[in-house]
């Protein structure tokens, strides 16, 4: 977007545009193709900054090594999103411990949506924090914040499993699952319906919704059954049983992962904001 390059830099668009032009004649390539939403790199582009990249990076941090990061100096808006589970169990402790440092700054915590990958690649938000993500942008920089137990949630007194601590796949195959819809994680299948597809059992998804309140609602009116993280606020969980979930005897487990852009890897509000998240996550 030339409007947006031209703001981050401090220029006018009209000099993006020369310097644009410029580039194009010394490496003989496009660089940018237009789309209807504004200018997309070639491939060329692309590998060039697979090279650039790390030099920009080692010499912003030779640069700014006599500067010192102070949150208390923090006078903008802290944007970060969540991945759905994440809202009610994170939103809450991450802003206490953001507000206690930096309380010069607004902290805007947003659910993770069909655009976030696209809006951490613009620079719209700082920091994304979701489950593992496959396919993603080379722009985009993922790294692990916590280890997350997978769990399963049923109401209590429920006919099949309401005694019990432990469950295999064979105890879940038939029952009917309500799902957390996750995106770019799960909208086209859930976990557990892959890990149960598998191992040749049957998985029925009888709810699917994107809120995670909604999911535990459903469970405790009903006899389906909720397979998901063990970062889930206290407060959805009434009425409810927390079962271990156990395949070929061992206990399931996936990274809680933060993701942001690959020019603020050395970054210190993306270190400072990763911290934060990692203590959260691990105490």
């Amino acid at each position: 977007n030339m409007r947006r390059a031209s703001e981050r830099m401090f220029v006018t668009q009209p000099a993006v545009s020369q310097a644009l032009k410029k580039l194009r004649h010394h490496f003989a390539d496009e660089l940018f193709i237009k789309t209807p939403t504004g200018l997309k790199p070639t491939s060329y582009t692309d590998d060039l900054m697979e090279k650039v990249g790390p030099l920009l990076d080692s010499l912003s941090s030779t640069l700014n090594q006599g500067e010192t990061f102070d949150p208390a100096m923090i006078r903008h808006d802290i944007r970060i999103a969540l991945a759905p589970h994440m809202i009610s169990y994170l939103s809450s402790r991450l802003f206490g411990e953001i507000r206690a440092e930096a309380p010069g700054a607004e902290v805007r915590i947003e659910a993770w949506t069909a655009e976030t990958l696209e809006n951490l690649v613009k620079g719209d938000l700082h920091l994304g924090i979701s489950l593992e993500i496959a396919d993603l942008s080379r722009e985009l920089v993922r790294e692990k914040l916590a280890e997350d137990f997978y769990r399963v949630y049923v109401r209590e007194g429920h006919p099949v499993l309401g005694k019990r601590n432990n469950v295999t796949l064979e105890d879940l195959d038939g029952c009917e699952i309500a799902a957390l819809l996750i995106p770019d994680f799960n909208y086209q299948e859930t976990h557990i319906e892959r890990i149960m597809k598998a191992n040749g059992y049957r998985a029925t998804v009888g709810f699917r919704c994107s809120m995670s309140s909604s999911v535990t609602e459903v469970l405790r009116s009903s006899d389906m059954v909720y397979g998901a993280s063990s970062f889930i606020d206290p407060g959805e969980l009434k009425g409810l049983r927390t079962l271990n979930l156990r395949v070929n005897n061992q206990q399931l487990n996936y990274p809680v992962t933060a993701y942001y852009h690959r020019r603020n890897r050395k970054n210190p509000l993306t270190r400072w904001l990763t911290g934060l998240a990692t203590g959260r996550l691990t105490t």
